[in-house]
This record gives C-alpha cells, structure tokens and sequence, in this order.
C-alpha cells in the first residue's frame, strides 16, 4: 500500500521498477491536508512523492505512477524498446529523428541512415552521454559507464561553479582527490584545500608515491585511452603518466 504524499520519498524510474515487480499495488490518494497519521502507521507500507511541490489531492500523482510502472510490467511493452530510454542505465536517452532525412535544412546524422549497426549503436550511446552531461550531470556519478567512457566526460559538463558540498560527497564516497579533481576541472591541491576548509579530516596516503600508480596507468592505457586523456582523469601531467607507463612495462 502506497500513500502519495509531498513527504514521501522521491518516486523515480528505480522505484517503477520496484512496484513493476510487486504481485499487486495499492494507491492511496490523500486530499488537502492528507491522511490522518494512524491511518499511515498502521496500514500505509511506503510513501512516494512525484516532486517537491504540492497538489489538492494525490490523485495526479497517482496517475503517474500507474503510467511509469505499468509500461515495465512485462507484456505492457516490447522489452527491446526499453532498454535504452532515459534514466534506465542512469542517463538520459539521447535525441530522435524521423523521416524525412532533411527538414528545413537540418539534416538527420549521416552515421543514423548508414545501415552501419554497430557504427548507430556507438553513436546513440555516445549522445546518451553527451546529452546527460550537458542537462542532468548530477546523474553522471551513478551512471553505468565504463572507465574509457567515464574518462571521456568533460572535465566540468556543467560549465557551473563547483559546490563544496559535491567535493564532500564525491570524498566520503572513497574518491580520491586526484579523480574528484579530473572530475570537476580543478587542480587536486584545490581540492584538498576546499575539503580541508568545509571541515573533512582527509585521509592518509595511501604510499608516498605521488599520483596514480603504474599499474593504474596501465590498466586504463589498455582501454585505449591517450597519455592526455589519461592525465586529465588522473588530474596529473602527460609526463607523469609517461613515467608511471614506463615502470609498468619493466
């Protein structure tokens, strides 16, 4: 039994997926002031909010969450034709096109009329990240990207000021400052500095050994990445990455 209310939980494409999956579902839709409190403590099992805004009644809300997990009930829709839609794999699907090829001078990409599967795949998922990083870079930290195409993101997709609240979460998460640094386009002093000055204790070194280590380094050049792609994920020069690929190889 679910209970719409502007202080439930944030309902997201996780939490469609979660009732899709339930035997059955009950929608409580309260009005106005709600439902009285002994009534949710004794018969309400989760409650869900569709936005930090509020409405007469629950009814709307309601709406939105029948829409959003009945189209994941299996038989509702082709499954192929979900998987990549926006927030399935934490990012935002990228842009559509349809006939005709060209529409007031603007043309459909080449690569989408080329016959070339496996090319139009590479492209979507590419679009997918590109347009992600631009309107919701928020969702870029939970995505399932892979090292080369995390390494790819722009340095800042936001092109905003970088929150001292976002350092501190990346931080407590177990990032290290060089990454945190390659994520945002700052230096890692920068943010040892901002860390230090919003009150967290960093941790110790792992070695003495300033940067990433060989093996690091090689790991990440066999994905095909460049020595500037790989110093700008690991906030470092192109020459300490050459020098940490040299002692990988002895």
């Amino acid at each position: 039994i679910v209970l719409l209310s502007a202080q439930g939980k944030r309902f997201d494409q996780a939490a469609a997926r979660r009732l899709a999956a339930l035997p059955h579902l009950v929608l409580v839709c309260g009005h106005y002031e709600g439902v009285d409190e002994r009534v949710i403590e004794s018969d309400v099992d989760e409650e869900l909010s569709i936005g930090d805004y509020v409405l007469t009644g629950g009814e709307l809300g309601a709406m939105v969450v029948v829409d959003a997990v009945t189209r994941l009930v299996p038989g509702a829709i082709e499954a192929a034709s979900l998987e990549h839609e926006s927030h399935t794999e934490g990012l935002l699907e990228g842009p559509q096109y349809t006939r005709p090829p060209d529409f007031e001078g603007k043309q459909v990409p080449a690569v989408l009329v080329s016959g070339d599967h496996g090319a139009i795949a590479k492209w979507r998922r590419s679009a997918a990240i590109k347009r992600t990083a631009d309107r919701r870079p928020d969702l870029l930290q939970h995505a399932k990207l892979t090292p080369a195409e995390r390494v790819r993101l722009p340095r800042n997709p936001a092109k905003r000021d970088v929150r001292d609240a976002d350092l501190v979460e990346a931080y407590r998460s177990g990032v290290g400052s060089y990454r945190i640094a390659a994520r945002f386009g700052i230096s890692p002093a920068t943010v040892r500095a901002r860390l230090r000055a919003a009150g967290v204790r960093l941790r110790a070194a792992r070695s003495v050994v300033r940067g990433p280590s060989a093996s690091e380094v090689a790991r990440m050049r066999a994905t095909g990445l460049t020595v500037r792609q790989l110093a700008s994920h690991f906030g470092v020069s192109h020459v300490t990455i050459l020098d940490r690929l040299k002692k990988a190889k002895r």
